[in-house]
């Protein structure tokens, strides 16, 4: 029985994990921003930018808001890493664009059937989930999970009745 109740604990909760919401790019600065699992901001964590030769070319603490925000490096891929502290850890790669031609994107209308210019709060540099998806519920899937669930139930319960009503009376 004890064997079978550690087969369904989890080997590590992820309910406080520490992410790190797509870098963006506000102007001449990349903004960086640090959040754990349930929307709480990674106050005074600390942050790395890593380059292509992982050296490190920036660093410094997010703020109370756990945001943190660093002059834009040259073109190229980087990493940035946030530590939290208590084991709490996350990186996240992104590209930086070369800011000329970003800028000249950004001045530019779009021609038709191609996407507008994302809004000035900062266009994102990388791929990924931002803070507002990653800590939204995820209602589609707890909506399949309970409907399995009660699917499951309701074959075992249906099940018991027919094994009942098939028993021969002694």
């Amino acid at each position: 029985m004890a064997l079978l109740l550690t087969t369904l604990v989890p080997a590590s909760a992820l309910a406080h994990a520490l992410r790190i919401a797509r870098p963006k790019l506000v102007g001449d600065k990349v903004v960086i921003e640090a959040y754990f699992a349930d929307g709480t901001e990674a106050a005074k964590a600390k942050v790395e930018v890593l380059n292509a030769e992982k050296k490190v070319i920036a660093s410094g603490d997010t703020d109370d808001k756990g945001r943190w925000r660093f002059p834009a490096p040259a073109p190229g891929k980087y990493m940035v890493e946030v530590n939290a502290g208590a084991g709490h850890r996350a990186g996240h790669p992104f590209n930086m664009p070369d800011l000329a031609e970003h800028s000249n994107a950004a001045e530019n209308p779009p021609t038709p059937g191609t996407p507008a210019t994302p809004p000035a709060k900062g266009d994102s540099i990388s791929e990924g989930p931002g803070k507002e998806e990653s800590t939204s519920a995820p209602w589609l899937k707890i909506a399949i999970g309970l409907t399995v669930i009660g699917a499951c139930g309701g074959a075992f319960v249906l099940a018991m009745r027919l094994k009942r009503s098939g028993e021969a009376p002694r």
